[in-house]
């Protein structure tokens, strides 16, 4: 029996959720237990169960709250910024993402690469800098042969069903937002201890910016989708309204709203992908793909520079229908001062290393030394009834076509779909590891090594 556990809480489950599964995967090597699921369910198993390793998903928030109910036991914390790759300026991200309250209770915090580990270094001073570790991120893990492997199943389903398509994958959770502009950022003042007007007012100011880019995209997806010859799937993004976009293209036979599956098979099969300012523009860098950045409008305040400059810059729906109709005919072809410098601007924003991202974060846990028995794990009954009334309720919210925010971030999950990607996992990585799956929370697991 092992005595070691890795708490893996994930928010957004489209997002974050394989690529922690991949950690807690290769922890099992290492004879690690861990806990994945819903991230509200895993903080209420941690506060009740053993003792071990909690891999936090920010530095934002009033975390410290929580941590400090552990302050009598041996929980280690980490930090791992899910959110840390993409953002608009340092002062930006540090004043929206990063609070001292929480930092002070971590062992280490995980930076994606250069650029994110210098903004954290200078906020905690020469004197606590140590604390940060470049690691790059299990996302990035996947945007390899082992994403293709894990999605091989809904690659060939889309392949299948979709044929050649350009992908355009929606960023617009402020101008077409489940929640309304003040919801969003009533929910900030709450989770940001000492939060600037400046802040507040950069996100009204953003707000107007994207309702005015969500016009013009939509006029410029509408032209496109003219061309009957091309087929366009769009991908809103998990925080949106799917019926604004269903209700937009409802007469074009070419256009298809999606929001199934994750992001990674969707870009590994399209012909090309249309973005502005969205992670995805990174992501298609990553693998291969052709990236295009529409921008009819710019605003260096608001406009995210990393994934735009990794992409093929477009400003007109002139210039886009073009460079579409090259990239389908396969005869687009960047400069090649353009490739080295893009090349540059990802190797100073992301850490790649001959390990994993995964197997450098278990190095740093495997600092630890833990040496009670782990007790028993405990179920949470009440936890486990409201996630099914929850599925259930969100089922009916489908069946009558309406959005819901009540599993938008997390949809409900079973055991069977932790065990599908663990043998995923095992059949690329070869390691025979043997496993028990125990469900403890609505939509939040334990794995074990056999």
């Amino acid at each position: 029996m092992t005595n070691k556990v890795i708490y893996l809480p994930v928010q957004i489950k489209k997002r974050a959720f394989v690529a922690k599964l991949l950690l807690g995967y290769l922890s099992l090597k290492d004879n690690y237990c861990f806990v994945i699921g819903k991230r509200h369910s895993v903080k209420r198993i941690a506060l009740y169960g053993p003792d071990g390793i909690y891999l936090e998903k920010d530095f934002f928030g009033k975390k410290g709250e929580y941590f400090n109910k552990f302050q009598h036991r041996d929980m280690k914390f980490y930090g791992l910024d899910d959110e840390g790759l993409v953002f608009h300026d340092d002062n930006e991200y540090v004043n929206r993402r990063v609070d001292y309250n929480n930092l002070k209770y971590l062992e280490s915090v995980f930076a994606w690469g250069e650029r994110h580990a210098n903004i954290l270094k200078k906020f905690l001073g020469p004197s606590e800098e140590k604390k940060v570790v470049t690691v790059g991120n299990p996302r990035i893990d996947l945007l390899s042969n082992i994403g293709a492997h894990i999605y091989q199943e809904q690659i060939v389903y889309i392949n299948k069903n979709y044929g050649d398509f350009i992908l355009f994958n929606s960023f617009f959770a402020l101008a077409n937002g489940i929640r309304s502009i003040d919801e969003l950022i009533n929910r900030l003042k709450r989770l940001k201890n000492n939060i600037s007007v400046d802040i507040i007012n950069y996100w009204y100011g953003f707000y107007e910016y994207q309702k005015q880019l969500f016009a013009l995209i939509i006029d410029a997806l509408k032209i496109l989708a003219a061309h009957k010859q091309i087929k366009i799937v769009i991908r809103p993004h998990p925080n949106e309204k799917v019926a604004t976009w269903d209700k937009i293209f409802k007469n074009y036979k070419n256009v298809i709203v999606n929001k199934e599956f994750d992001i990674f098979p969707w870009i590994y099969t399209a012909k090309a992908i249309i973005h502005n300012s969205c992670t995805t523009g990174v992501e298609a860098y990553l693998l291969g793909k052709s990236v295009i950045a529409y921008q009819p409008v710019v605003n260096e305040r608001f406009d995210l520079d990393l994934p735009n400059s990794l992409s093929i810059k477009v400003t007109n729906i002139e210039e886009l229908t073009d460079t579409i109709e090259k990239i389908i005919n396969n005869s687009y072809e960047e400069k090649k001062e353009d490739l080295i410098k893009k090349e540059q601007i990802i190797k100073f924003h992301i850490h790649f290393d001959k390990q994993l991202s995964s197997e450098l974060i278990l190095k740093e846990f495997n600092n630890n030394n833990f040496t009670k028995e782990l007790p028993l794990f405990k179920r949470d009954y009440f936890d486990l009834a409201l996630g099914v009334a929850l599925n259930m309720t969100d089922r009916i919210y489908k069946l009558l076509k309406k959005d819901s925010r009540i599993n938008n971030d997390f949809p409900y999950t079973k055991k069977n779909e932790i065990k599908d990607y663990l043998h995923l996992l095992d059949s690329y990585f070869g390691y025979n590891v043997k496993f028990e799956i125990k469900q403890l929370a609505s939509s939040c697991f334990l794995v074990s090594p056999k």
